[in-house]
């Protein structure tokens, strides 16, 4: 990175965004730059966020080593719901067009 286009504003634009490490290499730019080392805290709080995310991913793979791959029998259930989800709704679309023709029978009768 060039030094000149280091900012405070750069790093927190870079965090808001998701890019940590590109954050944290700009607050430690800046942090090395100022005296006072006001940013130091921040610095510590994206390693964090780094480490926790870091870790997050590990365990998101260590999960998904441990699922299981679907069998036939995940197949056929998955099949009946499916079908079972789709006579479900068959029905409720005849429960619906039943209500709509008894609501037409009703209005023509009072129209006789």
């Amino acid at each position: 990175m060039k030094e000149k286009l280091i900012t405070k504003e750069l790093a927190a634009l870079y965090e808001k965004q998701g890019y940590l490490e590109d954050a944290l290499s700009c607050y430690l730019y800046l942090d090395e730059q100022n005296k006072k080392h006001e940013f130091t805290e921040v610095v510590k709080d994206i390693q964090n966020k780094i480490n926790f995310q870091t870790n997050q991913e590990n365990q998101d793979k260590k999960t998904n080593r441990h699922w299981k791959k679907p069998s036939d029998h995940d197949s056929k259930e998955e099949d009946r719901n499916t079908k079972v989800l789709s006579l479900f709704e068959e029905w409720l679309n005849m429960i619906v067009l039943e209500k709509k023709i008894h609501n037409f029978k009703k209005i023509q009768a009072n129209y006789e």
